[in-house]
Order: structure tokens, then sequence, then C-alpha cells
């Protein structure tokens, strides 16, 4: 029985976008629980520059993982699919985000959780509201419609469509 809920955020913006998302969501269903994977959403790139649209989905997943050993694991999927360091906001094949663990709060210089800046970015908001409604940040204790509301940047989202990964 896996001791720990958590969602995470995968986002792809090169090559098939789809297609990279669902090889994610796979490898994620490897080792962890899928409880329940969002719709694809589309969005500008956070540079507001000329880079490709991102496709972005939460995935609500059971594990035993704890919160860094889970880290460790998203980085090797993302390393497995070929993700290579473009520089922050910039283009990849795959990006995968623990937005959320148990509700637990953590920083360290690895990892800070809930997401240091999950109430900003449309791409985590949207699809997280999909599938957790009733979610409230464990820290700052808003719940994820004030969050959606707050939002100043909503990056041109689009609901695009189901994510096909079975």
């Amino acid at each position: 029985m896996s001791r720990f809920c958590s969602v995470l955020n995968i986002g792809s913006n090169i090559g098939n976008k789809s297609k990279n998302l669902a090889q994610a969501v796979k490898y994620i269903a490897n080792m962890c629980g899928i409880i329940k994977v969002s719709s694809v959403y589309g969005t500008d790139s956070m540079l507001l520059d000329e880079q490709e649209r991102y496709f972005n989905c939460a995935v609500f997943i059971k594990t035993n993982f704890s919160h860094l050993d889970l880290l460790y694991f998203v980085k090797k999927i993302e390393g497995k699919m070929g993700r290579v360091n473009t520089g922050r906001w910039k283009e990849r094949i795959i990006d995968i985000d623990i937005v959320d663990f148990d509700g637990q709060i953590f920083k360290s210089k690895q990892l800070t959780l809930p997401h240091y800046d999950m109430e900003n970015r449309s791409f985590f908001l949207w699809p997280l509201r999909e599938i957790c409604p009733y979610y409230i940040h464990p820290e700052k204790k808003i719940n994820i419609g004030d969050m959606i509301g707050k939002i100043k940047n909503n990056f041109n989202i689009t609901l695009l469509g189901e994510l096909l990964w079975r």
C-alpha cells in the first residue's frame, strides 16, 4: 500500500508533445500508482518569446517514495527521455515538477514543497484544479479557485483535450 499522495506537473514543448507527456506518465506508472491524469493544456512560454507552445498536464499519484526519492525518480525519467539543460524556462522535451507532496512543507537546495511558484503558473493550477478541485495550498492556506483568480498572466492557457497514455 502506498504511503504518500503527490501531484506532478508534466510539460513539453519539443517534438510530439502529447506523445512526450504520455510517455512520461507511462514511466511514472511503472513505479507509482496513478490516481488521476488531467487533460492537456497549452500555454505560451513563461519568457513570452518565440518558443513553441507548451503542453502540460497534472498527475495525481500514490507512492512509497520519499519526496527526495520522488525527485530523483522524475529526474531519471527526464534523462531517459532525452532532456538536456537548455536554460531556465527554455525549450525541453520533458519537464516533471513535484507540485505537492502529501501536503508537506519542505525547503532544501534541491526541492521546495509545495512548488515555490505554483500559485503564479496557470499551467500548474488549471490541471491541478481539474484533478483536485478542493486543493488548498498547505503553506499559504489559499484554495485553488482563489489562486487561479489572482493569476496575473495566464500565458494564454487553453484546454487541448484528453491525454491518451494507456
